[in-house]
C-alpha cells in the first residue's frame, strides 16, 4: 500500500491512497509561546476518492482536498519542543520521545519504537539519504515501510512523495505515519540547521 502525502509541509498536509481516497489528515496550528502539536486525524473506512477539479495536482498525481472529513478521528499527536522532549499521544497514552522512541547510534539517525503488535522497528536513513526504511529491529532487516522523494516525471512517472507500506506495516499505520512524520520532520529541521550554519 501506498499512502501519498499530497504536501510537502508534513505537518499540515492529507495522505492518501492510490485511488485518490483520504487516508489521514495532518494539522498543526499556529501557537504563540506555546508548543505546536500536531494532530492526525483518521479518514472514515468508507470515505469515497475526491473527485474534484484538485484531483490532478502540479506533479500529474491525483491529490485530494484538504478539507476535513466528516466523520475523520483524532488517532494520534505529536507536541513539538525546541528545548525538551517531543511528548506522543496514541490511543490516549502519552510518552516522551526517550521512552517511546530512543535513539539507537550517535553517529548514525536511526530511531526505535515498539509497535503495537510487540515487534520493535527502527527508522533509518543514510548519511546522505533523504529515504527512511522502518525494519523490524531483531537483525532480520525487513523492511516494513520505506520513505520515496516527490518525482517531477523528468526520469519517472511523476508523483507526491510517499510511504511504501508492506502488508505487515499496514494494521500499524497510525504507528508509522506519526514516527514517520517526527524522524522526516527533524530530519528537515537538521538540514535546514546545516544549510544556514555553513
Amino acid at each position: 500500500m501506498e499512502l501519498y502525502f499530497f504536501r510537502s509541509k508534513l505537518l499540515n498536509t492529507v495522505l492518501y491512497d492510490g485511488s485518490a481516497k483520504p487516508v489521514y489528515r495532518t494539522e498543526t496550528p499556529h501557537r504563540a509561546f506555546k508548543a505546536r502539536v500536531t494532530t492526525i486525524f483518521r479518514s472514515p473506512a468508507n470515505q469515497a476518492a475526491q473527485r474534484s477539479p484538485r484531483m490532478w495536482g502540479s506533479t500529474g498525481t491525483r491529490s485530494p482536498n484538504m478539507s476535513r472529513v466528516h466523520g475523520e478521528e483524532s488517532v494520534a499527536q505529536i507536541e513539538w519542543h525546541e528545548y525538551r522532549q517531543s511528548v506522543f499521544v496514541l490511543r490516549g497514552e502519552s510518552r516522551r520521545l526517550k521512552q517511546y522512541m530512543p535513539k539507537e547510534s550517535l553517529l548514525r539517525s536511526r530511531r526505535a519504537f515498539i509497535a503495537s503488535n510487540g515487534q520493535s522497528y527502527v527508522w533509518s536513513t543514510g548519511a546522505f539519504s533523504t529515504k527512511w526504511k522502518l525494519k523490524r529491529n531483531d537483525g532480520s532487516g525487513v523492511v516494513v515501510a520505506r520513505s520515496h522523494d516527490r518525482s517531477y516525471g523528468f526520469v519517472k512517472q511523476a508523483h507526491d512523495a510517499y510511504l511504501e507500506l508492506t502488508a505487515e506495516a499496514v494494521p500499524l499505520m497510525d504507528e508509522i505515519v506519526m514516527t514517520f512524520l517526527w524522524v522526516e520532520r527533524r530530519r528537515r529541521d537538521q538540514e535546514k540547521a546545516n544549510s544556514t550554519a555553513g
